[in-house]
């Protein structure tokens, strides 16, 4: 289409020329031949020429589609692309009626007698990987792979087959080469994905989600971003560095990475949080549950200001947070539990931690906190019959 356009652009051009010298100086051309005479001018004579060029390549142009039909070889390879496709309909239906044999046979047959054999070829190696033959299967693979067309299909096809055979590893090293290229293709980047994440590649997952999202492609992408941020999360705190405060700056680096929405989820603030109180950062982990709890409550957060440490943030202000909370939300058993379980950290509260038990409702993890209530006071019998109602809660209903 642009060589038409081309060509239509320097006819005009050189029509508009020679027309312009036609009216200053034509020239002029005498044409004798066997008794007959022509005289003209030589611009005239040109412009002619270049008029009936022009038309010429018009009729070619339009008549091309008619003169194919002459020739034998259009006949010919019509024949052979009709035979191919009748092979590919019966290789597909024996496929889809689990005639594994014949399906390859026919797809074999199909691959010599067309101008794309690709999918012949990738039908071949389904046949005969559905047969078990996986040394024919891996072959046929290989054939389609030094096909000039169908590049892009034979590799989505061997990515695939990697991963159906627990090879994550073989489908991310087929698609990662291609990457610049394919980077805007939604089944190339879920394919990706999927090479990623059960590689255990957390780091270049997370990293491709905004493209999964953006693209809409991949499977369960929030769910996995969620799990793989959690992985990265959990192996910068099982560094092999012997500083807890070198660890806690890792792992407080992968946080900051992390995407805002994730950093709201409850289950990895929790989990970031209570890497914090591990590795020795218990007042920014009080700090940030505070922050937390005053956009939105999280019982599940409660448990990480159990777990702090009393030189890291005192008793009495973590319980003076906790009254605050109880305080908007009179008999919360998460809330009266959670003081229980501080307050029984300083033998001066245990009174207070019982009082605050016996406002709770009887469940199990109530009555199993105060047997330990009890026992720190020295009240066996009372402990053991704590400990008597708690096994009995935990038997189901006959």
């Amino acid at each position: 289409m642009k060589r038409t356009l081309f060509t239509l652009i320097f006819v005009l051009v050189a029509a508009l020329g020679l027309g312009t010298l036609l009216l200053k100086d034509g020239g002029y051309v005498l044409v004798y031949f066997a008794g007959w005479e022509l005289e003209t001018s030589l611009v005239f004579a040109l412009l002619v020429l270049l008029a009936l060029a022009a038309l010429g390549s018009f009729v070619l142009l339009v008549f091309q589609p008619l003169t194919r039909l002459l020739a034998p070889s259009y006949w010919e390879q019509r024949r052979q692309d009709k035979a191919h496709t009748s092979l590919l309909r019966s290789a597909t239906a024996a496929l889809m009626k689990g005639q594994w044999e014949k399906a390859s046979q026919r797809f074999a047959k199909a691959s010599e007698h067309s101008q794309w054999p690709t999918p012949a070829l990738l039908g071949a190696a389904i046949a005969e990987r559905r047969k078990g033959d996986m040394a024919a299967h891996y072959e046929w693979l290989e054939k389609a792979a030094q096909q000039r067309q169908g590049k892009t299909l034979t590799l989505f096809s061997r990515a695939l087959f990697a991963l159906l055979d627990g090879a994550p590893a073989k489908a991310k090293a087929l698609l990662e080469p291609q990457r610049k290229s394919q980077g805007k293709n939604p089944w190339f980047l879920a394919l990706l994905a999927e090479a990623y994440f059960h590689n255990e590649d957390w780091h270049a997952y997370t990293e491709l989600v905004p493209q999964l999202l953006s693209y809409d492609a991949g499977w369960q992408v929030q769910e996995r971003a969620r799990q793989a941020w959690g992985e990265r999360l959990h192996r910068a705190a099982q560094t092999s560095q012997k500083d807890q405060e070198d660890k806690r700056r890792h792992v407080r680096a992968q946080w900051q990475h992390m995407p805002k929405a994730l950093q709201q989820d409850t289950q990895l603030l929790l989990q970031y949080c209570g890497y914090l109180v591990q590795l020795g950062g218990g007042k920014e982990a009080f700090t940030l549950i505070r922050e937390a709890m005053a956009q939105q409550w999280r019982e599940g957060l409660l448990p990480v200001l159990t777990a702090i440490d009393g030189k890291q943030v005192s008793l009495t202000d973590r319980l003076a947070v906790l009254e605050g909370w109880l305080k908007d939300r009179p008999g919360n058993t998460d809330v009266l539990l959670c003081l229980a379980q501080v307050a029984m950290q300083e033998p001066e509260y245990l009174n207070s931690a019982e009082e605050w038990l016996r406002q709770c409702k009887p469940e199990p993890r109530v009555l199993r906190a105060l047997a330990q209530c009890y026992q720190r006071q020295g009240l066996h019998e009372q402990a053991n019959q704590a400990l008597w109602q708690w096994h009995e809660s935990l038997q189901p209903p006959l």
